[in-house]
């Protein structure tokens, strides 16, 4: 499902309409033709006009598991996110590569450009923090194209909820196991353990925040090596709360189980919970979509986990350029930084 990752009550961009324009690129490794035609045929049924970047069914020469070469990928989606027409850019799937390109994009250009909403999740996890963390907007964590094409219901409606849908509280998950008793409620970051602790300087603070934490074919002592990295760093220690989403193919799903207890459990004044079927399926309640970071309020004694109001940035009437319109949403915008404490992400429309 889809989640909001923001900063100090930083908004997501516009909500698109129909008939909008997306842009889907290739910034991990190759797409599945299959699963990305599946994909952007309900993106398509969602009424917006979809743009294949270029390199999106690429690979690269000599090595096969990137879609392209680092200057390819990264020039794909500079151009994706600086036309002026584009609305939201997603990614076609994860795997790896984006770590590599990060260094390519130029900031400037990207900030220049106006808010577009980054769909993405898994290898893309630190691109999100950098967009939200320089660029000063939301993002959402959510499924790939490929993932919208052949997911779980629940995913693909979340997606489209936070790209199309009306304002109001979402709830994230219902249905989850309590590791450690408490609430909490604070801006949500995180996303693919594996990718926070490989990229410690590109991450958001998790100070007064809720971290929300899943990954996927990983062994249990690279899982907890990632975890032992994590808290080593200091990066957990002034967190709100812990949420764990699917840890898939991942072992033996009850020595997984031990080794979250083991590494998250001592964390006594937060709690973790996670998703009963979390550690055996990666389309658990936590895949949704959701906006980086949006008010994230965890509540043991419910078992619930939901995402604040959705904030968005105002439209302008139909007749002005989509580029006037983005200009004029991050006119005023204030360097972005990432409070501690709850804050909002709330979505108003003209």
């Amino acid at each position: 499902m889809a989640d909001v990752l923001a900063t100090g009550g930083a908004p997501l961009p516009p909500a698109l309409l129909p008939g909008d324009r997306v842009a889907v690129v290739a910034l991990s490794s190759p797409v599945p033709e299959d699963r990305l035609d599946a994909g952007l045929a309900v993106l398509r049924g969602w009424g917006l006009e979809v743009v294949e970047a270029r390199g999106l069914r690429g690979r690269h020469p000599d090595l096969p598991y990137l879609a392209g070469s680092d200057e390819e990928r990264a020039a794909a989606f500079m151009s994706a996110w600086t036309d002026p027409d584009v609305g939201a850019v997603l990614v076609g799937r994860g795997g790896y590569g984006v770590p590599r390109i990060l260094d390519l994009l130029d900031w400037d250009a990207l900030a220049a450009a106006g808010p577009r909403t980054l769909v993405g999740f898994s290898d893309v996890t630190p691109l999100l923090h950098a967009v939200v963390a320089r660029l000063g907007y939301a993002a959402v964590h959510g499924p790939a194209v490929t993932g919208i094409g052949d997911g779980a219901p629940a995913s693909r409606d979340s997606v489209r909820d936070l790209l199309l849908g009306p304002a109001g509280e979402r709830v994230v998950a219902d249905d989850l196991e309590v590791l450690v008793v408490g609430s909490a409620s604070g801006p949500l970051v995180g996303g693919n353990l594996a990718l926070l602790a490989a990229c410690p300087g590109d991450l958001l603070p998790a100070r007064g925040a809720v971290v929300l934490l899943e990954d996927v074919d990983e062994s249990p002592h690279r899982l907890d090596r990632a975890l032992t990295t994590l808290l080593r760093s200091g990066w957990l220690d002034d967190a709100a709360a812990v949420v764990l989403g699917g840890f898939t193919r991942c072992g033996d799903p009850d020595v997984v189980r031990g080794l979250l207890l083991d590494r998250l459990g001592g964390l006594a004044y937060r709690w973790s919970p996670v998703p009963r079927s979390a550690t055996t399926s990666r389309t658990s309640p936590c895949r949704s979509a959701r906006p980086r970071t949006s008010t994230a309020r965890s509540s043991a004694s419910t078992s619930r986990a939901s995402g604040g109001d959705v904030a968005r940035g105002r439209r302008a009437s139909p007749t002005s350029p989509r580029s006037d319109q983005l200009r004029r949403a991050t006119s005023g915008r204030a360097s972005p930084t990432c409070a501690p404490g709850p804050s909002s992400v709330r979505r108003g429309r003209t």
